[in-house]
This record gives structure tokens, sequence and C-alpha cells, in this order.
């Protein structure tokens, strides 16, 4: 009699032990979806007040602790697939970013809310399917400013490069207009140098040209002198 009872204890183990293998290999990823629920009234073991004390510690962990708590709760909502899981998921995702998608959680219990029984619980789902859309709207208002806000980003790094290119091609326009102007001063000073030594040659014609007329006036007095 032990000894079966040994057999069927070892048994039970190996079987455990299948279980959380198989459960622990779906738990590496998370689920950015919830999956759809099996059945609203089965397994439905959870009350507004259980819910409302869940966000009572949940709000007590630090954001990386509800961040890893929200991760935790849909990985164990893809096994289970059970709606009592899913609402413990809807109140985390009501405050944790980046943990799944709100607007699907929020679209599944929305379409189920009205087959729970408990009034309180309906109720307290209703209130935070109104924060949910305000949530969900504030993310598309967030997003769609951060789209705008790199779209203008965008534009005025490329107006920047344009007035950056424009400025640079202006810096090598007025440094060629200063070449040239540099070139024309030098053309120029050429030229002034030349014009002085026209000038000095000018004067030196002159110079010689009177000291010739003097010796031939020197000559014809020579000539007047001995006739």
């Amino acid at each position: 009699m032990r000894n079966r009872k040994s057999v069927w204890r070892a048994a039970l183990a190996g079987l455990l032990t299948l279980i959380l293998a198989a459960c622990a290999d779906v738990q590496r990823r998370p689920p950015s979806r919830p999956a759809a629920v099996t059945d609203v009234q089965q397994h439905l073991d959870v009350s507004a007040d259980q819910l409302l004390a869940f966000g009572s510690e949940y709000d007590r962990l630090g954001p990386a602790g509800r961040l890893a708590e929200c991760h935790k709760l849909l990985r164990t909502y893809a096994v289970s697939r059970r709606l009592s899981t899913l609402l413990y998921v809807f109140a985390a995702q009501l405050v944790t970013e980046g943990c799944g998608d709100l607007a699907e959680t929020s679209r599944v219990i929305r379409a189920f809310r009205g087959q729970i029984q408990e009034e309180r619980l309906r109720n307290l789902l209703a209130y935070q399917g109104l924060l949910a859309e305000q949530n969900i709207a504030r993310s598309l208002e967030r997003e769609r400013l951060r789209k705008r806000l790199e779209f203008t980003r965008y534009h005025m790094k490329k107006a920047l490069s344009e007035s950056r290119q424009a400025v640079s091609s202006s810096k090598q326009a007025l440094t060629k207009q200063r070449e040239a102007l540099s070139e024309r001063e030098q053309a120029l000073t050429q030229t002034r140098e030349i014009y002085r030594q026209m000038v000095s040659r000018d004067a030196e014609a002159r110079q010689l040209k009177e000291k010739l007329d003097a010796l031939k006036s020197i000559e014809q007095d020579l000539n007047d002198t001995e006739r």
C-alpha cells in the first residue's frame, strides 16, 4: 500500500514538474495583447473590494516593481485566460506604461462587463473604463505630439542645414570676392609702378633732350666762332 502511494506521489510530482516547466516557458515573453476570455462566470473569484485592495497594494510598489508585477499578471493571464486575472491586468495597466495593450484589454472587458453579476464590480469596471479611455486619448495625443515634434525637428534641422550651406556658400563667394579684390589691388599697384617708371623715364628723356639741345647750341656757337 505504501509502495502504491509512493508511486502516485512520484507520478504527481513528475506531472507537476512538467506543468511548471510549460508555464515557465510561456512566461518568458509577456503577451502584448490579452487572449480571449474563455468563460465570463467560470472562475470569476474576484470582487470590487479585492480589486480595490489590489490597487492599494499595487500603489506601494515603485515604478519598476509595478511594471514587473504587470508583466507577471500578463503572463499569468496568457496561461489561465481567466477574467479574474484580466481584471487585475486592467487595474495594473491603468497606472503602468509599457505593459501590454490597454486599449485591447479595455475592449475585452467592456465586451463582457455586462455579464458580471456583482453590481459594485460592474460599476468599478465602468469607472475604470472611463479612466482607460482618458489614458488612451492622452497616449494618442502624446503620440501625435511626438510625431509632430519629430516632424518639426526634422524640418528645423533641414532648414538649419540649408542655412549653414547658404552661409558656407556666402563665405566662399566672399572669399572669392576678396581674392579678386586682392588681385585687382595688386594689378593696380603694378600699374602705378609702371606709370611711375614711365614718368621717371619721361623725366630722364626730357633731361637728355635738354642736354642734347645744350650740346647742339654749344656746337653751333663753336662753328660760328671758327668762321
